[in-house]
């Protein structure tokens, strides 16, 4: 192997170098997939922000409280990308892998 990396150490004789960094790595995959649904369909619902002084809604305000809002879809991409790309350098610590972490 080659490359840095300051995380747990490296499982010898195994297909996975690091396990639990890249088992964890899932985590983004799920927390994107949550941001993509609160951001579109009936999700966002439950995460409507109201003012507390005057009672408006200030969903209109706000970027990532509006539903189906491209910028809440590209977001959540990114998150979800974030785990694969990261599993790869984890499983491998490769050098040419750490532009995917």
């Amino acid at each position: 192997t080659s490359g840095v990396c300051f995380c747990e150490e490296y499982v010898t004789n195994s297909t996975i170098l690091q396990p639990a960094a890249t088992v964890s790595d899932l985590a983004f995959v799920f927390t994107g997939l949550l941001i993509c649904y609160l951001g579109s369909s009936d999700g966002l619902n439950c995460v409507t922000i109201r003012s507390k002084s005057e009672g408006q809604n200030l969903s209109s305000q706000n970027p990532f409280a509006v539903k189906n809002s491209p910028l809440v879809l590209a977001y959540a991409f990114i998150v979800i990308y974030m785990g694969p790309g990261s599993m790869i350098y984890h499983s491998s610590i490769k050098t040419w892998a750490r532009h995917f972490d």
